[in-house]
């Protein structure tokens, strides 16, 4: 009787396991259990963007910024992977976090950064270099990205914000608040759907809380 018991004890330890697995997928995050993302001001932001002076930094900085790209994606990037024309940057899916390659759209300022960044420092090599390197290697590691945004971050006082990632995020709730929509955003930044319903929930919400704040006032 007693082995009944632990036998049918085990089984339901595990079918509530295995219950409790397969509703994580289908039930909606409850309050409180998704963490909120953190990103820059615009304010917050330019101090960062002036901090760098040699152009290596500054395109490590705007890039990580314009197009939403992760760490990974933006040291894998190579020189054949530039559009100068249509003014984009290809991100392999071999670098991208959900495994699918994409285009980006990048600024004309930056795009001339690039440009002079390139003739300085490369003038003449192969396109099939990476494109952002350092005097050690052909090719900058993560640690060292993170390093250098850390860096400025510092340099322009928002300590506390200092990990690349919040370039992304900046990145998607600046562009959310400045009207693009929503699908233009998760294909430059290449977002997952779950994750982005997340990012644009809460941004919906202090949205309504500001207006309401704004109307009573």
């Amino acid at each position: 009787m007693g082995r009944e018991k632990k036998q049918a004890g085990r089984r339901a330890g595990r079918t509530s396991k295995n219950t409790g697995r397969s509703s994580s997928r289908l039930r909606p995050i409850r309050e409180g259990e998704e963490q909120k993302i953190r990103f820059l001001t615009l304010k917050e932001w330019e101090r960062i963007k002036e901090q760098p002076k040699n152009l290596r930094d500054q395109i490590i900085i705007e890039l990580l910024y314009a197009t939403g790209c992760t760490v990974n994606e933006l040291v894998n990037i190579k020189v054949s992977d530039l559009s100068f024309e249509k003014h984009e940057v290809r991100i392999g899916a071999e670098s991208s976090r959900n495994h699918e390659g994409r285009k980006a759209l990048i600024p004309s300022s930056l795009i001339e950064k690039i440009e002079d960044y390139l003739r300085e420092i490369h003038p003449g090599e192969e396109k099939s270099r990476y494109l952002l390197a350092t005097r050690q290697s052909p090719q900058i590691t993560t640690k060292r990205v993170r390093q250098i945004v850390q860096k400025y971050a510092s340099l322009a006082g928002v300590k506390d914000k200092n990990n690349p990632q919040i370039l992304r995020y900046t990145h998607i709730v600046h562009a959310f608040r400045k009207g693009v929509p929503i699908p233009a955003i998760q294909r430059q930044v290449g977002i997952k759907r779950s994750r982005a319903i997340q990012i644009f929930n809460q941004l919906k919400t202090e949205v309504t809380e500001d207006a309401y704040r704004a109307f009573w006032e």
